[in-house]
Order: structure tokens, then sequence, then C-alpha cells
């Protein structure tokens, strides 16, 4: 993760003005200690002056120039080196600003990192999701292949289903025939009462005679491979023989 660079840039600051705290902390020392120093140099030429006062006065006035020279020398330095306390006020100020500017920016950087942090996790979270959604695809589609192989067996099997119904729909019309038809033997039989009207194949040995109010309509021998005859209602039928009569 980069940290901001403006976050960066407060950090450098603050080492550089750290640094010039400690400069300016140096150079006050320096100058008490030339203060000091000049306090010194004063009191030992006032312990030489008396304890040389007998000496001649040439002595004693080089001696006055030489520690004069000293403090003259101690006082520049004095007013050149260390700065003036509303100097250091100021540098103090700017660098509580500074300070707080930087406690600002870092509180600023910290909540963005959190803030990146709780992203990353829910772009983690995210992620793993869409793993999931891709496991779920691919068992969704496995699934839709199982389902095209059992339409196509169902399809199968529907076929199956229907040929066998269509044989079991011919066993029963055959069936259904067979119960249907009836076998006579020699007699007198009406239609209507006896057999219902209708158009019969009519198989048998013998004779068949088929008449309405003593008109006979069919008289004729019966066939073993059969004839097709209309049964009206009210036809009288006689046989002379055995016959079945199988509905058309």
């Amino acid at each position: 993760m980069q940290k901001d660079p403006d976050v960066i840039n407060i950090i450098v600051d603050e080492t550089e003005e750290t640094e010039a705290i400690e400069d300016i902390k140096k150079e006050n020392k320096s100058a008490v200690f030339l203060v000091v120093l000049k306090n010194i140099l004063c009191a030992i030429a006032d312990f030489f002056r008396g304890l040389f006062k007998d000496i001649s006065p040439s002595f004693i006035k080089i001696s006055s120039m030489i520690c004069a020279g000293i403090i003259f020398v101690a006082l520049g330095l004095g007013f050149i080196i260390p700065k003036s306390d509303s100097a250091l006020s100021s540098s103090l100020e700017n660098l509580r600003e500074t300070d707080t500017s930087y406690l600002n920016a870092k509180g600023e950087y910290d909540s963005i990192s959190k803030e990146i942090l709780s992203l990353t996790k829910e772009l983690e979270t995210k992620q793993e999701n869409m793993n999931n959604m891709d496991k779920t695809q691919d068992s969704l589609d496995k699934i839709i292949q199982e389902n095209d192989s059992l339409s196509k067996e169902k399809e199968t099997l529907q076929n199956e289903i229907n040929s066998k119904q269509r044989t079991l729909d011919n066993l029963e019309k055959s069936t259904s025939t067979e119960k249907s038809s009836i076998m006579w033997s020699s007699g007198t039989y009406k239609v209507g009462k006896n057999i219902a009207e209708g158009k019969y194949t009519v198989t048998g040995t013998g004779s068949i005679v088929i008449a309405n109010s003593g008109n006979a309509r069919v008289n004729t021998r019966l066939k073993s491979d059969g004839a097709s005859y209309t049964l009206l209602d009210g036809d009288t039928i006689k046989i002379d023989g055995s016959a079945k009569f199988i509905p058309e």
C-alpha cells in the first residue's frame, strides 16, 4: 500500500523543523556560553587589576584594553549569533502549527488506511461470492446437460410407450372384435332383437337368408373366407348350418 505523498512531505518537514529547533537550542547555548565567558573574563581582569595595582600604568592600560576587546568581541558575538525571543517564539509557533497539521494529516491518513482496509475486505468478500457463483453456474450447467439427456431418454421412452400403446390398442380392438362377434347355428334370428343393425362380415358353412317383410334380399351359401352384409332393423336372418357375424 503506498502512502499519501502529502503525508510523507509533512513527515519530512517535521524532521527538518525538529533539526531546526535543535540548531536553535545549540545557538542559544553558544550565546549563553559567551555571556558567561565574558563575565568570567571581566572578573579575571578585575582580579588581576587589584593584584597588580602597584604595576606600571602601561601594563594596566594594556590589560584593560585586552579585556575591553574581549568584552566587545563577546558582545558582538552575543548580538550576532543568538536570535531574538520574538523570532524564537515565532519559530516555535510555526512548529506548533506544523505539528498540528501533521497530526491532522496523520489522522486523515489513518482514517483513509482503515477505509482502504475495509474496502479490501469487501472486495475479497465479493470475489469469494463471484467464485461461489461460478461454481454454482458450473453445477447449473451440469444439471442442464443432465436434464437434456433425461429429456432425450424421456422422448425415446415415450416413443416406445406410444408404439406399445398402438400395439395394445390393436390387440384390444382385435379382442373386442372377437368378443363382439356372434356365432349362430341353424335357426331364425331378428335384427334389432338378437343382433344390432350394421355392417358385418359373415363366415361359416351352410346357407343364409336375409329377408324383410317376407322379401328375401340375400339367399346364398356361406363362405369360409366370409362375405360382407348390411343388416337393417327388422330384418329376419335364417341360418341353415353355422355362421359367424363379425362387425366391421
